[in-house]
């Protein structure tokens, strides 16, 4: 089990938070991905598991309907999925497809590039 450390507090008088997802803006740690992190500093010690981690795949969604398949495929918020456990890779572009298929939308899933020396 892991321990739940607290790190501090926030106020939001206004009522609205703003969290700044690192990846959407390419900032892993700092500009690296985190395929480039040992898995096991992330406490990754199982090897099959490391092998996902460090072969995880980010996607973009593309095409003139690429806003509106993002949105309604509902899995997060935005055209791009990010940390697609290698694994899932294919499942995930095949329920992509056919989400657009059924909607009539024309976007599909682009993986982005990666280092060579990552992957």
């Amino acid at each position: 089990m892991e321990t739940i450390s607290r790190l501090g507090e926030i106020s939001c008088p206004s009522g609205t938070l703003v969290v700044v997802d690192g990846g959407h803006l390419g900032l892993w740690s700092r500009e690296r991905s985190p395929a480039e992190i040992d898995p096991a500093l992330l406490g990754a010690d199982d090897p099959e598991l490391a092998e996902e981690i460090a072969n995880s795949v980010d996607f973009a969604v593309v095409g003139p309907d690429a806003s509106a398949a993002a949105r309604s495929f509902g899995r997060r918020s935005g055209a791009m999925l990010h940390d697609i456990p290698a694994s899932r890779a294919a499942e995930l572009k095949g329920m992509f497809e056919e989400h657009c298929r059924a909607g009539g939308l024309d976007a599909r899933l682009e993986a982005l590039p990666t280092s060579p020396t990552t992957r």
